[in-house]
C-alpha cells in the first residue's frame, strides 16, 4: 500500500510529464504554423520573381523591335 507521500509524489511526476507533453505540443505546433508562413513567403517570392523575369524578357524583345 503506497503512503500519501508517495502518491504525492507519483501524481506530481505525472503533472510534470503531462506539461512538459503540453509544452512540446505547442512547440511542434508553433513550429508548425512558422513552416505554413514560410512556404507562403518562398510562393510569394517565387511568383514576384517569374513575374520580374517575364518583364525583363518582355522588355528585351520591345527593344530588339
Amino acid at each position: 500500500m503506497k503512503s500519501h507521500v508517495d502518491e504525492w509524489k507519483t501524481g506530481r511526476k505525472v503533472k510534470k510529464l503531462e506539461h512538459r507533453a503540453d509544452k512540446a505540443e505547442n512547440h511542434a505546433a508553433t513550429a508548425t504554423f512558422l513552416a505554413i508562413a514560410t512556404i507562403e513567403e518562398a510562393e510569394k517570392a517565387t511568383l514576384e520573381a517569374i513575374a520580374a523575369r517575364l518583364d525583363a524578357e518582355s522588355a528585351a524583345v520591345t527593344t530588339k523591335n
